[in-house]
């Protein structure tokens, strides 16, 4: 079973009442995108203490420059909100520049890497580096919402797999895991704002039904697409990305 969303249709620019509107629906995207980063920042600080209070071996450069890229990301979250309130702009700006999706990938497994240990969850990256014309920042912050649902929603010692990739229409990144699935309802209704699906959380964690719809928003701002497909219950999900093509060659 595989479900595409399509492309909701911009507010009327001319509405001051879309505009607030839309404002509010960002407001709303931005606070809960930031609890990914925060979750990030609060697992690091949690495992530096612990380490600190038994003098147990870690490096704790990476543990640190993983909080403050977090930290970063944040501070760039809340810029762009307070900019885009300040014009009452009916979407989030997305200027164009070169990214890799390889990694957009990595950055947005390693702020759940924490996270997905806690429930020896592994990951598994495939894919080539592939430049393409986007909005970064956009782009981290969607598939972060990806790989946080994906292992929010995996049984406990499973592989998360996330791969780029290109096909005729699109360059892509995907990530599966291997959890409860979806059903033909869910897939029916997955990225609309507050909805929750069948599937529960497997170790607790909290589920506002936001996260899909975030992702969604920014891939139509992108002008690309947010793909679902599961095989039925217990048989995981995979979600897709997917961008229009505009491969950048390396120089």
């Amino acid at each position: 079973m595989t479900a595409v969303l399509e492309p909701i249709s911009p507010p009327n620019i001319q509405s001051v009442g879309a505009s607030i509107k839309s404002m509010r629906e960002e407001i709303t995207m931005a606070a809960h995108d930031l609890r990914n980063p925060l979750a990030c920042v609060m697992s690091t600080l949690e495992l530096l203490e612990t380490n600190a209070q038994t003098d147990g071996k870690m490096d704790f450069g990476n543990a640190i420059q993983r909080g403050l890229r977090a930290a970063d990301r944040m501070e760039g979250m809340l810029q762009r909100l307070m900019q885009n309130a300040g014009r009452l702009a009916n979407t989030p700006r997305s200027e164009t520049a070169v990214c890799d999706l390889r990694s957009v990938m990595e950055i947005a497994v390693e702020h759940n890497l924490l996270a997905a240990q806690k429930k020896a969850i592994t990951f598994n990256l495939s894919g080539l580096s592939i430049l393409a014309g986007s909005h970064e920042e956009l782009l981290i912050q969607a598939f972060d919402n990806l790989v946080n649902n994906a292992v929010k929603y995996s049984h406990y010692g499973t592989e998360i797999r996330c791969r780029t990739g290109q096909d005729a229409r699109s360059v892509f990144i995907s990530v599966t895991n291997k959890g409860f699935g979806l059903s033909r309802k869910d897939l029916k209704r997955f990225g609309r704002p507050f909805q929750r699906l069948s599937a529960i959380p497997t170790g607790g964690e909290q589920s506002t039904g936001l996260g899909l719809w975030s992702t969604r928003r920014i891939a139509d701002v992108l002008g690309g697409s947010l793909t679902a497909k599961s095989d039925g219950f217990n048989k995981g999900a995979t979600f897709t990305l997917g961008l229009p093509i505009s491969v950048i060659e390396p120089d």
